[in-house]
């Protein structure tokens, strides 16, 4: 069996295709449909046990234009009544609202509910979850037009310590505006100090 030991492979021009180090190689230009996966974990919420909001800025490739994918997963946030829980992407400028209005579906046991896309608490974010609980939470987004960063999310949330079924659901998309990337994003409730993050561990992926 033969070895071959190299940091970096250039074509015959000296351009960079490819550097490698520690056994992984990171493409100059990645070859069409693979893009790199990036993951951060181990997050958790400083501050009070109970907050009104929190939020996580983005890090890396994922900066400047470079996340083309994110995926969010979260454990241990509580509900700490009923009321709407949000999920919301911002950019350098902020929280900019440019579309959400989707509808939202979320039942406790029997008693299933939903709410058009008219629905007042759907205006400025994505819902994901309503009835008290603590939650297991995933938010799947996806950059579907890079002129206007419209991102397409989807969020699922499901209660981990109810005895009935409790759990919430919605599909919304929001343009941050063209020139504006992803840098972020942010949870809230609409009741003040609705959260409970003491227990949060979360974390995310994003490609590039």
């Amino acid at each position: 069996m033969s070895t071959i030991r190299v940091n970096q492979i250039q074509d015959t021009s000296t351009n960079v295709a490819a550097n490698i180090s520690g056994g992984i190689a990171t493409f100059t230009n990645p070859p069409q449909g693979l893009g790199t996966i990036n993951y951060v974990n181990n997050l958790s919420v400083s501050g009070s046990s109970t907050q009104t909001e929190f939020e996580t800025n983005l890090t890396g490739t994922a900066l400047n234009g470079g996340a083309k994918t994110l995926k969010i997963f979260l454990t241990g946030m509580s509900n700490e009544s009923s009321g709407y829980m949000h999920f919301r992407i911002k950019s350098a400028d902020g929280y900019t609202d440019g579309g959400y209005a989707a509808g939202f579906a979320y039942n406790t046991g029997s008693s299933f509910n939903s709410n058009g896309n008219t629905d007042s608490n759907q205006n400025n974010a994505m819902a994901i979850g309503y009835y008290g609980g603590t939650y297991n939470v995933v938010i799947d987004c996806l950059l579907i037009d890079p002129s206007t960063n419209r991102w397409i999310m989807d969020g699922r949330c499901m209660s981990k310590d109810t005895t009935a079924a409790v759990h919430g659901n919605s599909i919304a998309d929001n343009a941050l505006g063209a020139s504006k990337p992803i840098t972020g994003f942010k949870f809230s409730s609409t009741n003040t100090n609705g959260l409970g993050v003491a227990n949060i561990k979360y974390g995310y992926s994003y490609t590039v």
